[in-house]
């Protein structure tokens, strides 16, 4: 043993009241010399008035412990040589108070453990005291000790987002009193020892193995989420036949690593990812596994669209084709398009790229099918293997239309209606038509124009609307069009459908959200809102009737509510209904 001893971390793991059994474990110090540990207790913090060696164990049960007091413990490891190491982090026991005044009846996460970084997750505790009203605080413990990481409040939630930098093992703690009362706490809970980790690093491959030499291989790393903020810098490593590993690619921004393999051979890869700035040689990382790289005949794999088929015009479709084996890389991939009635086309000549994308245009539905054929760079084989799609079909783009009213809707209210098609491959044109279903008859208040929008204000009555629409310059009536159901225009009760935030609640200070609201009905329109917000303490107008159905909020930290009130036009009630948001928390 040389200097101090490194890597001791303890935990409390038997969670309860000092009254329970408690049992004090640490992780086994990772040098091989290693002759025993000793327990070090006392009643102030960094002042230890007892030394148990406990041999050769990493656990050690804690006995005849006085409720009424606070215990700190720490560790120490030492070798045959009778060298100590430097004490581990403290840990510390806290007192409690007499047993019965306050009971914690449950306390849960919602979400399950290990937790990943960057992910909020929110615990929540639940008591009742004999004496009145409860607070809680609640203490989180990493490799550092114990932090208090929220102060006593009616709080009985904390929400916490582990970052990066969290990644290992943690527990919670809540401690729950009477509110008002001087004791540190009446009861506490905590949870076991949970690990913060991170999603698992990915790596794929651009090819199927084996692979001829002079095959360009292409891996790409990533990963499904990292926590926001931070940046991962890679490394890539390649193990040869002949020399063992070695760096192909040194630590950078780069995700991939392109290489050409110039023999054959048994070979293996892997990434190694860390945040930038960081020293640690990787934080994650992921393997390719061993691969080889040979001559053989051409073995299709795959041939694999990137959207679903059938498909309409429009539609950016990508196909991708998987083949090894071979004489001679680079695999040469060639193109071809069926279509029902027309036959066979090479749409892409012999070349690398083993991927084609076509986009379908107005003019284009119908029945098609694809192939593609392989071969060996040095080939002059038509093929040497191919594969082929079944039939399938592209159809017209549907054609959307909506609405910035919700039905039924009270006479008077100015509805706008927008048509949208997926295709913008050609420049199209629009034609909006209403039917009156008291008339039974079809009117057309707005003839084809390049404008997708149709303004209406509708009196009393039952209608749909349709829109058409065609390519610029075509003479047909339509080439797609869309419809609506009956809808109904008619004085009725104002409802408040729905109030929604673009920010996830509870949110945190400063975050601007904008908040919505869905009515229908009233007497006339169009309707009115009016936005409310309670801070904690009272309720103040926030935004005074008007047409405009979204309410722009930045909040600091605290406790908030928001209604949204709702009168027909013209209307002096204070409200006609209304909607709130119910209470949500700003940290």
């Amino acid at each position: 043993m040389r200097g101090r001893i490194l890597g001791i971390v303890v935990f409390i793991v038997a969670f309860g009241t000092i009254a329970q059994a408690q049992t004090l474990t640490w992780d086994p110090n990772t040098e091989t010399d290693i002759a025993g540990y000793v327990v070090s207790a006392g009643t102030q913090s960094g002042v230890y008035s007892s030394n148990v060696d406990v041999g050769a164990q990493t656990s050690y049960p804690l006995t005849n412990l006085d409720p009424t007091r606070d215990y700190y413990f720490a560790v120490r490891a030492y070798n045959a040589e009778g060298l100590y190491s430097a004490y581990s982090s403290e840990i510390l026991l806290p007192a409690i108070a007499p047993p019965g005044t306050t009971v914690i009846s449950s306390f849960q996460a919602n979400s399950t453990y290990p937790l990943l970084a960057g992910r909020p997750v929110t615990w929540t505790a639940s008591a009742t005291s004999k004496k009145g009203s409860v607070e809680y605080a609640f203490w989180l413990y990493s490799v550092t000790g114990w932090v208090k990481v929220q102060d006593y409040s009616s709080n009985p939630s904390f929400t916490w987002t582990p970052a990066w930098s969290d990644r290992g093992a943690h527990a919670v703690q809540v401690w729950a009193r009477t509110v008002g009362s001087p004791a540190k706490y009446e009861a506490w809970v905590g949870t076991d020892v949970f690990t913060i980790t991170t999603q698992p690093l990915q790596l794929t491959v651009s090819v199927e193995f084996p692979v001829p030499p002079g095959q360009t291989i292409t891996w790409s790393a990533s990963m499904a989420s990292a926590p926001t903020g931070v940046q991962l810098e890679y490394e890539y490593w390649l193990l040869q036949p002949s020399g063992g590993w070695s760096i192909v690619q040194p630590y950078g921004p780069q995700t991939d690593f392109t290489w050409t393999p110039s023999a054959t051979g048994t070979y293996a890869l892997q990434v190694w990812a860390r945040q930038v700035g960081s020293t640690s040689n990787y934080d994650v990382y992921a393997s390719s596994g061993y691969f080889n790289v040979s001559k053989g005949p051409v073995l299709m794999k795959s041939l694999t669209a990137d959207t679903k088929l059938p498909a309409s015009t429009g539609t950016t479709i990508t196909w991708t084709a998987k083949a090894r084996g071979g004489s001679a890389g680079p695999l040469q991939y060639s193109y071809w398009r069926y279509r029902e009635g027309n036959g066979w086309t090479e749409v892409q000549p012999y070349s690398p790229n083993n991927t084609y994308t076509w986009t379908a245009t107005w003019g284009d539905e119908g029945k098609y099918a694809i192939q593609v054929w392989v071969r060996s760079a040095d080939s002059t084989a038509r093929y040497e293997g191919w594969l082929g799609t079944g039939m399938f079909e592209i159809t017209s783009a549907a054609v959307q239309l909506a609405s910035n009213v919700t039905f039924p809707a009270a006479p008077g209210t100015p509805v706008t209606w927008t048509a949208s098609v997926a295709d913008t491959s050609t420049p199209v044109e629009y034609s909006f038509w209403v039917y009156n279903q008291a008339t039974g008859t079809w009117t057309n208040p707005r003839p084809y124009s390049a404008s997708p929008t149709f303004s209406w204000t509708p009196a009393a009555g039952r209608y749909a609307v349709q829109v058409w629409v065609r390519r610029q310059g075509a003479t047909s009536n339509y080439d797609t069009w869309r419809g609506t159901d009956i809808l109904t225009v008619a004085p009725s009760a104002a409802k408040v459908l729905s109030l929604n935030t673009t920010s996830a609640l509870p949110a945190t200070a400063g975050t601007s959200m904008t908040w919505t609201a869905a009515a229908t009905g009233g007497t006339a329109g169009p309707l009115q809102y009016e936005f409310w917000v309670f801070d904690g303490a009272t309720w103040q107008i926030a935004q005074g009737y008007s047409a405009s159905n979204t309410f722009a909020f930045t909040p600091t930290s605290g406790k908030y509510a928001i209604q949204v009130w709702v009168r027909s036009a013209g209307s002096s009630a204070n409200y006609e209904a209304w909607l709130g948001s119910g209470y949500f928390t700003v940290q």
